[in-house]
């Protein structure tokens, strides 16, 4: 049986580098990518074919890629130019996008974000970018005679916020576990009454690998939300998590404000991954003893 061939942007990201290892488990697919940070590619398996970026156009002809996921994203940190973060999630996004018209493969998968555009320079990015896929979807610029049989589909999928072991210091989980662990007294933060969705890595991953499994259930133009649909008010989390390490830290909730992008974020529907027979297993309670102790199976 013919493989699916999946090429992966941002191969090293940490949905990427999950997605990518759970994938080679599975015979049906042979599986490339590229990234930045070139010193991860030891936490990739021995699978997993690296692609240089300057010869990205001739070798996803060359190979007949199936599939492309775009993953790379520059999140807009460190004081990040505006010019990196559209080079990344806008430039390259677009240019990964021509190649796949041009050399005929059959899906891409785009990792959105789920916060609204006006929340940041990356977020207004990412949605740029969508924009201007759903612009191009049905452009004679990028039409082809086989397209007509067999059309293009862009799927893109915006996950609630992930966590799990490994995950970078960045992410809240990480960060607030960390400093949990270290019973660090008087931690710094908003007042905390806003809900938010958590989703474990694992259940991210298995959700996208449900949607790759079920291409062809899908339209050639669609938009897919990933989240557990069960929020929790922050402070629930926080005084969660300190139990499950048996921290005595402290908290100063209120002590830094709110940012008015993150007063009225909301929450979205997520029933159109579940009529594809996905759903989160992982509880949060569950997540963080994994996190406690470094388990990510």
């Amino acid at each position: 049986m013919k493989k699916i061939k999946i090429l992966i942007s941002g191969i090293n990201g940490y949905l990427s580098r999950n997605l990518a290892n759970e994938l080679v488990r599975n015979e049906q697919f042979e599986i490339y990518g590229f990234g930045r940070n070139t010193h991860k590619h030891k936490k990739l398996k021995e699978e997993i074919s690296i692609v240089h970026l300057n010869e990205l156009e001739s070798f996803v002809k060359m190979n007949e890629i199936d599939i492309i996921i775009h993953a790379a994203t520059n999140y807009g940190r460190s004081n990040c130019s505006v010019e990196s973060i559209l080079e990344t999630n806008l430039m390259l996004a677009i240019r990964l996008y021509s190649i796949a018209r041009a050399s005929k493969v059959r899906s891409f998968i785009n990792i959105d974000t789920i916060l609204p555009r006006d929340y940041s320079e990356y977020a207004l990015s990412k949605k740029q970018f969508v924009e201007w896929a759903e612009k191009l979807h049905l452009s004679n610029k990028y039409f082809l005679e086989e397209e007509s049989q067999k059309e293009f589909q862009f799927i893109n999928v915006k996950f609630e916020h992930f966590y799990g072991p490994g995950a970078p210091s960045h992410n809240f989980i990480s960060w607030v576990t960390e400093q949990i662990k270290e019973n660090v007294q008087q931690i710094k933060l908003t007042d905390c009454t806003q809900k938010r969705e958590f989703l474990y890595i694992n259940d991210a991953v298995s959700a996208l690998i449900t949607v790759i499994q079920n291409l062809e259930e899908l339209s050639s133009f669609e938009s897919i939300t990933i989240g557990t649909g069960n929020p929790i008010v922050l402070r629930d989390l926080l005084f969660m998590a300190r139990d499950i390490f048996g921290s005595t830290s402290t908290f100063n909730f209120g002590a830094i404000p709110l940012p008015l992008n993150q007063k009225d974020l909301g929450f979205y529907d997520h029933s159109r991954i579940r009529e594809l027979g996905w759903q989160a297993n992982e509880s949060l309670e569950s997540g963080l003893l994994k996190i406690k102790n470094q388990i990510n199976e």
